[in-house]
């Protein structure tokens, strides 16, 4: 008997074509966020710059300066003779005389050399004329004792009063100084006691002293350094 043809197999089924991805919605730009523009600053008024200490104001005490001033209403001539040790000629009052001031004097002395009536008179009894370690001259404290003054108060006694003095830094100002031919505006403390009370140039390194009032009355005005 013939045999029977052999049947093909059935074709697999097409898979079906995969879906394409469906595109992602375009995102919208967002436009960035305007700060906002801060207004100008109004200008600030203009302060008048400070008085600041002269450059080295200590130069001007050099050899041959003369140092001009009233003391007790007399006008006096203080000529420096040297610097170091300051060696003062004085003369005033019908009177002259010579102060020499050690080193020591002008870094840390707490007491004042007074010039009144022609007679010259220290706080120091250890002082004499011709060697001064304890106290200062007539128109300059000492460094140490400035700087006391300025930090915290300070009692000394003061020969001229007769009695103790507590010293504190009170106002501050300025002055116009005729230092070395040319006038200067310089920074100025004030120094008051209950009694008696300086003007100061504010200098750490030389401070000048312009002026001085004992009881209320100027015993000491520096006039000019020349």
């Amino acid at each position: 008997p013939a045999k029977k043809a052999a049947t093909a197999p059935a074709a697999a089924p097409a898979k079906k074509a995969a879906a394409a991805p469906t595109p992602a919605a375009a995102k919208k730009a967002t436009a960035p966020a305007k700060k906002p523009v801060a207004a100008p600053a109004p200008a600030s008024a203009t302060k008048p710059a400070p008085a600041k200490p002269v450059a080295k104001l200590s130069s001007a005490l050099s050899s041959g300066a003369s140092i001009e001033c009233v003391v007790a209403g007399a006008p006096f001539v203080l000529l420096v003779e040297q610097v170091e040790p300051l060696t003062i000629a004085w003369e005033g009052a019908g009177d002259d005389g010579t102060l020499v001031y050690a080193p020591a004097a002008l870094a840390a002395a707490q007491s004042f050399t007074e010039l009144t009536g022609g007679k010259v008179a220290f706080g120091n009894a250890n002082d004499s004329s011709s060697k001064i370690m304890g106290s200062m001259p007539p128109f300059l404290l000492s460094r140490a004792f400035f700087a006391a003054v300025k930090e915290a108060p300070v009692t000394v006694f003061v020969p001229a009063i007769g009695d103790v003095q507590t010293f504190v830094a009170t106002e501050t100002n300025s002055a116009v100084v005729a230092v070395g031919g040319t006038k200067q505006t310089l920074p100025v403390v004030r120094f008051q006691a209950l009694r008696v009370a300086f003007d100061v140039v504010d200098d750490a390194e030389f401070p000048l002293v312009l002026s001085r009032q004992d009881w209320g009355t100027e015993t000491f005005a520096l006039t000019r350094i020349v």
